[in-house]
């Protein structure tokens, strides 16, 4: 069984969005924990106000079977295939985390869980004794060195979603 953290942000009736997202991964997994959801400014760009969450599940698939299953979600829910990055999405879904793996294709660890309030703090709600793979700090240790800049930088605001 495979454990994969997942980064889910959307911008564009997001709440639809995420619930369908949420549906669809436990669909495909044995076990799906959600964090909190937040809603925070976009990045890099104007648009409206994003809804971002950390999805944990176990799986049987393997990590080109998920992050082809998250790009099939991902248009399935209305994402253009040719998407670029910094614009508005009704759903982006990354994979943050895989087990203890360590690849550059994809990348993963993401190199950006620490830049981001609404992806650290929901990593820390859901696993904060977990050590990324390829370093010795655990998620606690990231967010307690992080929260006051990140939290200053990138204002977040809990809102309710079912998972």
């Amino acid at each position: 069984m495979n454990r994969v953290y997942l980064g889910l942000g959307s911008n564009i009736e997001p709440l639809k969005h995420c619930v369908q997202a949420i549906a669809a991964i436990k669909a495909v997994s044995s076990e799906v924990r959600c964090s909190a959801a937040y809603q925070s400014d976009a990045v890099g760009f104007d648009g409206p106000r994003f809804v971002n969450l950390v999805v944990e599940m176990e799986t049987e698939l393997s990590l080109e079977q998920v992050a082809t299953f998250c790009r099939e979600l991902e248009f399935t829910l209305g994402r253009p295939a040719l998407a670029e990055k910094n614009q508005n999405r009704t759903i982006d879904i990354d994979i943050l985390l895989f087990n203890d793996l360590i690849s550059n294709n994809p990348s993963i660890p993401r190199t950006d869980i620490h830049q981001f309030a609404f992806v650290l703090l929901p990593m820390y709600e859901l696993a904060p004794n977990l050590v990324i793979p390829g370093t010795v700090t655990s998620i606690s240790q990231l967010w307690e060195q992080r929260q006051h800049q990140l939290l200053v930088q990138q204002p977040i605001t809990p809102i309710q979603l079912d998972c």
